[in-house]
């Protein structure tokens, strides 16, 4: 049984989930390095995952104080709306183990500047710690196990619904039955 570790997770415009991941076969041979690229819209999960990284990315990019956040799982929204993190990199190994994040920053002329944090240590009991750095381990497992859902299948739901068969063989629309004419056609489309 093959098992996969994610060391690197992107949201794209479109909609488009870049990941890049080590792929062993549970032997003691050296792991594939593996990166895809899909295009199956994200479900609202992963997305989910990828905005909770926001507030980390305003506090190490040192764009707000950490004087200002009450709660860090639930920030202030007006002080995180301007954040979107678009990736995020596992870097190191061990106790030297990281994370990189990629954002960007919507500016009030609308424009948007992007950047890279600097490496934070997750694991890191220095005077000069992230101070929320188990809950960013968290957000990062969280993303990691959201990405690993979608290379097994789990996207966002088709917004056009899905066409199904009655007990008849009849294609139906959610509740509805199609009339004749587009019935006739569905079942074409289906066979």
């Amino acid at each position: 049984m093959s098992k996969i570790e994610i060391k690197k997770g992107k949201l794209l415009k479109g909609d488009i989930i870049q990941v890049e991941y080590l792929k062993s076969d549970g032997t003691d041979a050296k792991p594939a390095e593996c990166s895809e690229k899909h295009l199956h819209p994200p479900h609202e999960d992963l997305k989910k995952a990828f905005v909770s990284l926001s507030v980390h990315a305003a506090l190490t990019g040192e764009f707000i104080s950490s004087s200002l956040i009450g709660d860090i799982k639930k920030p202030d929204t007006e002080l995180v709306e301007n954040f979107n993190v678009t990736g995020f990199t596992i870097v190191g190994e061990d106790e030297d183990e990281g994370v990189i994040l990629s954002a960007r920053k919507t500016l009030k002329t609308g424009k948007t500047m992007g950047f890279n944090t600097p490496k934070i240590l997750l694991e890191d009991e220095s005077e000069t710690a992230y101070q929320f750095a188990k809950d960013l381990a968290l957000c990062i497992a969280d993303c990691k196990d959201q990405l690993t859902e979608y290379l097994n299948g789990k996207f966002a739901p088709d917004p056009q619904g899905t066409l199904f068969l009655d007990e008849n063989k009849n294609v139906v629309h959610g509740e509805k039955k199609l009339p004749k004419r587009k019935q006739v056609q569905a079942e074409a489309e289906l066979a």
